[in-house]
């Protein structure tokens, strides 16, 4: 196996310093061996700078006329399959005739009002030798005497074989010594066409006149820039190239921009002359070798003050972040003299690695409070004692034979372990939660062979406010458990206060309530949910529901829940207060 091809440089230009140094000298050199050499470049420069901008601005104006031709060759499409069909009428001395001829001159009409660089629009019928064409007069009357006899002679050395359309799409061709672009179309019979003049074509152009003595051609496609520097005035005439002005074309040296069209057999031609031009930016020139000079000993400079500033700043933070590398948080680096943004770079480095430090011992601790807390709330989803005390429900109610009973309670524990066995930070719509209490509760009175009194009360739209699921069901099981006797009956309220921002839960019941030792160790416990994730844990066993509530609370809605425990100042029962907000940040 080949072994890749290592170059060492010597050590002393391994560092960035070395190769700045090396980067700025070879700056300045070629700096200077361009100022040198610039004098036998700017010509070449200057030219192929004017070639790009000329190319430019004359492939915009041709994408500008393409477009516009687009459209024509649509219309003549379009109409000559209309005005084809008409074509028996023609060459009748009839009115039928006339008003054929008419609708088709203001359908003309029509269309030169549209796109005004048109100049003009022909219908031709060979059989009748009947002729119907509007100009906009940009060419005089011989021009267009002459034109009509291009069309009938069109026809004459191009007749198509087939019937189906044939199209011979823009092309220049002189006729009577004006240029003119013409597209026609040959349909059942008849010829259907369009010309631009020369004239029409110059107007957009003027603002191309970038330099003086600009000459314009239009040439064929198929044509080579290299044929125009041979030929004179007449032998273009009889070439692809077509001067588009009355004058003879020009002696001289040119540059020449050319541009095909996508719509046509044809392009144009820009020859500008470079006369002058060259002498006329001579004072720019000269304004520029200034500006070099002054740019090679600003540069020196400036490069000077970076490598005393730049340096020092930058190896401490290298020191300092190998050493985190290594594993060491602990580093700081020490601020340099300078108020800058290197200033700025190391305070908050130094801010960043107190961060880490303090978010590594963060993250730690609270994946294992939420493993704590994942793993309460599987064991609470089954509870032995609940589950086997209805199991026995279940084989008493056989041996009695309530059948009904049975599957009132099979049912009703159908219901209830399904809704429990969802994921621990699951949410679940408030009417559900609420309905989950409801049956547990009717699972309770089956069980004990008791009648709960339970009630509840909702003020404003629910909507699709949810709740983490359990969570009232945990409240109102804790009240069974701590308050229910069979000296007086319990009763449970549930009432329920939702609007936009939060949604407020209260349990009561009538039970003996908390003892006040039990509510400041609730209530304490219960400010550490807005305030750390680090939740105290429960004293043993006890209240392993409450405590499994306030600590998916916590991870759910990211510390913006609270829970309240009181007694009701009237009964003296417990009372548990739930605030929530409305919406909960995924």
């Amino acid at each position: 196996m080949d072994k890749a091809i290592k170059i060492h440089f010597p050590h002393y230009f391994s560092t960035i310093r070395a190769k700045f140094l090396f980067i700025c000298g070879v700056i300045c050199s070629l700096l200077f061996l361009t100022l040198a050499l610039l004098h036998l470049y700017s010509s070449k420069t200057l030219r192929e700078q004017t070639l790009s901008d000329t190319n430019d601005a004359l492939a915009i104006y041709q994408q500008w006329m393409d477009y516009d031709l687009e459209h024509v060759s649509s219309y003549l499409l379009t109409s000559i399959s209309d005005y084809a069909p008409k074509r028996a009428v023609f060459g009748q001395n009839s009115q039928a005739c006339y008003t054929a001829q008419l609708s088709m001159m203001r359908d003309m009409e029509t269309f030169l009002t549209t796109y005004k660089n048109i100049g003009g629009l022909f219908f031709y019928v060979p059989e009748t030798d009947t002729l119907v064409m509007k100009s906009r007069k940009k060419e005089s009357y011989t021009h267009r005497l002459a034109l009509q006899e291009y069309i009938a002679s069109y026809h004459m050395e191009n007749t198509p074989g087939i019937s189906k359309p044939q199209i011979a799409y823009w092309y220049p061709v002189s006729i009577d010594g004006k240029v003119f672009l013409i597209e026609i179309l040959y349909y059942h019979h008849t010829y259907m066409g369009a010309w631009i003049t020369d004239t029409q074509i110059l107007e957009p152009l003027s603002d191309l006149h970038l330099f003086e003595d600009n000459t314009f051609l239009l040439s064929c496609s198929n044509s080579s820039l290299d044929e125009i520097q041979d030929y004179s005035n007449d032998s273009l005439s009889s070439s692809c190239y077509f001067l588009l002005t009355d004058e003879a074309f020009p002696q001289g040296n040119y540059i020449y921009s050319h541009c095909d069209s996508s719509c046509g057999n044809f392009g144009i031609t820009l020859c500008i002359a470079e006369n002058n031009f060259l002498e006329k930016t001579m004072p720019f020139r000269h304004i520029f070798y200034w500006l070099t000079g002054i740019s090679i000993v600003t540069i020196f400079i400036t490069m000077l003050l970076l490598f005393r500033q730049i340096f020092p700043p930058l190896q401490r933070m290298l020191q300092g972040i190998l050493a985190v590398k290594q594993g060491d948080f602990s580093t700081q680096i020490p601020l340099p003299p300078t108020k800058d943004e290197f200033t700025q770079v190391t305070q908050s480095f130094n801010e960043m690695i107190q961060e880490i430090q303090r978010l590594k011992v963060r993250v730690y601790e609270e994946k294992l409070e939420k493993t704590n807390t994942q793993i309460q709330y599987l064991t609470m989803q089954i509870k032995p004692h609940f589950f086997l005390n209805s199991l026995n429900m279940i084989c008493s109610m056989v041996a009695t034979k309530h059948y009904d009973l049975i599957t009132e309670m099979a049912t009703g524990l159908i219901h209830y372990f399904r809704y429990a066995f969802k994921s621990a930070d699951e949410l679940a719509p408030v009417k559900d939660e609420v309905e989950h209490t409801k049956n547990y509760l009717h699972i309770q009175e089956l069980r004990l062979a008791a009648q709960f009194q339970f009630s509840y009360q909702i003020h404003g739209e629910l909507g699709e406010i949810q709740v983490p699921i359990l969570t009232i069901q945990t409240f109102v099981e804790n009240s069974i458990k701590h308050g229910f006797t069979r000296k007086k009956p319990l009763t449970i309220h549930l009432e329920i206060f939702c609007c936009e921002e939060f949604v407020e839960i209260f349990v009561k019941d009538n039970g003996p309530g908390f003892s006040d030792e039990l509510l400041g160790e609730l209530n304490t416990s219960c400010d550490s949910l807005c305030s750390s994730p680090l939740l105290p844990a429960s004293s043993g066993e006890r209240h392993v529901g409450i405590e499994n509530v306030k600590r998916r609370l916590y991870h759910i809605y990211k510390g913006k829940a609270s829970l309240t425990f009181s007694n009701d100042s009237g009964d003296g029962g417990a009372v548990v207060s739930i605030h929530l907000p409305s919406l909960v940040e995924r």
